[in-house]
């Protein structure tokens, strides 16, 4: 990511809702929840767009901040203190991991239905997803955090029931057959993801971890992660660890993609 220049788009945008309303005569069906698609008419101009037809989020070229609020859940992803990238929606989605298998193409999550593709590439067939980017090393905290970061826009602590992960073309092409900076990954290096929450305090409530990748076990397709053990959270910052070292600490890309994140009310 060598630019932090982002496409100058604000909007607060809608969701889908998916709760339940209690049944006065029926037992308590549980908190009331809206899951954020990122569709519609209202999400669609906030996908990342450059000179190469949206195709690399490093080489948007407004010197704008890029931001998006949900109007419902109140979720927003503000850009991490320092440097870094918020989250940013894109579309774009190909099975070609030797195409788009470089930091310039890098909003290409990879879906093995199309070859080259803006719409169909979102969990459950949708068009919009997230695409994140950043890490912190604690070996190297000499580098920065860029880990991208939710929040809630009005300072309200909510709980993140889970969202759906996948990979970017770019991680799997590292991952697989390595590159100029990381080699394809091996036993035991294994690529982990973390989700760290945050009360209105500023103190952790907990971290969520997942296994991303490993040299034989790689994520193609939509996978869903349960985040709720964080409780409320008025922030979650997410970051990647492991996988080989080429000297430098963490060497691979550290991209990924959500959808459908589902909030309680």
């Amino acid at each position: 990511m060598k630019k932090r220049v982002f496409l100058a788009l604000l909007a607060a945008a809608a969701v889908t809702f998916v709760g339940c309303s209690k049944d006065d005569d029926g037992p308590d069906e549980g908190p009331q929840t809206y899951t954020i698609t990122f569709e519609g008419d209202d999400w669609s101009p906030l996908v990342v767009a450059n000179y190469n037809g949206g195709k690399a989020m490093s080489v948007v070229y407004e010197d704008k901040a890029y931001t998006w609020t949900d109007q419902t859940t109140q979720l927003t992803s503000p850009c991490p203190e320092g440097w870094g990238y918020p989250f940013m929606v894109s579309s774009y989605n190909s099975k070609d991991i030797e195409k788009f298998n470089t930091y310039e193409l890098d909003l290409y999550l990879y879906n093995a239905r199309n070859e080259d593709a803006t719409t169909g590439g979102g969990h459950d067939g949708s068009d919009n997803f997230l695409i994140g980017y950043g890490n912190y090393d604690e070996a190297h905290p000499d580098y920065g955090d860029s880990r991208p970061i939710f929040a809630f826009a009005d300072g309200v602590a909510r709980t993140i029931q889970s969202c759906y992960i996948n990979s970017t073309c770019y991680f799997l092409s590292v991952a697989a057959k390595g590159n100029a900076l990381a080699p394809a990954l091996e036993e035991g290096q294994d690529v982990l993801i973390h989700a760290t929450g945050y009360d209105a305090a500023g103190k952790e409530t907990g971290t969520v971890t997942m296994t991303f990748a490993s040299k034989d076990k790689l994520i193609k397709e939509w996978t869903k992660w349960d985040l709720s053990s964080l409780g409320k959270v008025a922030k979650v910052r997410f970051n990647m660890t492991g996988g080989p070292d080429n000297g430098y600490g963490f060497s691979m890309p550290a991209y990924y993609a959500l959808d459908d994140i589902t909030i309680e009310l």
